[in-house]
Order: structure tokens, then sequence, then C-alpha cells
């Protein structure tokens, strides 16, 4: 049986997490629905070579902040696209993540602009 991997199933089966998740059989390309819906599951579903990383780091950034010392790694993020989502939902790591090279703006600027 082939799931459709919408918002609607998350919502109806993110609770049932164990009954139906198999790592090898997921479609990966739904990872940020993972992050979305089963984040109390993180360590269960994570897998950082499984993980859809091109513009799905955002949803890592907003539903997985607590596990960031877990999933962060600046290699695979996908900088381009989800470098905000850092400054407004995982600015107590910003020690970590922080990189002039990606930023116009200094670490201070990004600190006030997170308090704004």
């Amino acid at each position: 049986m082939t799931i459709e991997y919408t918002e609607k199933w998350f919502k109806a089966n993110s609770e049932k997490f164990n009954d139906w998740f198999d790592s090898d059989k997921f479609n990966w390309r739904y990872s940020y629905m993972l992050a979305g819906y089963c984040f109390d599951h993180f360590d269960k579903w994570f897998d950082p070579e499984k993980y859809f990383w091109v513009e799905d780091c955002d949803y890592l950034t907003i539903f997985c902040s607590k596990y960031f010392k877990k999933w962060w790694d600046p290699d695979k993020f996908d900088w381009e696209y989800c470098k905000l989502f850092l400054v407004g939902n995982c600015i107590a790591y910003i020690d970590i993540w922080y990189d002039p090279k990606e930023f116009d703006e200094s670490y201070d600027e990004l600190l006030i602009k997170s308090i704004r």
C-alpha cells in the first residue's frame, strides 16, 4: 500500500507514529512533514542522511529547534533558502550557526533583529 503523505494524512496519523513509521519505506521527500507533525518522535525518525535538506530545513528550525544540536550540520543546511529561519527560531544557538560568509548582517545585528 502506497501512502499519499498530505497534511491531512499527517494530522490524522501523527499520534499513531509508532504504528506506521518505517524509515526504509518512508518517502523522505516528505521529511518536512515529520518535522512539522511528528517532532515529539524526533529521535525515532531523524536521519541526517535521509532528511530532505533542500528547502525543508526551515521545518527543522521552526518545529525542532529544541533538537538543534542533534540536527545541525552546516554542510547539509540549505543556507540560501533557510538561513533567516535560524534567526527567527534558533537564535539561542547563534554561537553555533552564525557564519559571517552567509549573512550580510553582523552577529550583533542579527541578535538585535531577533528581538524586534
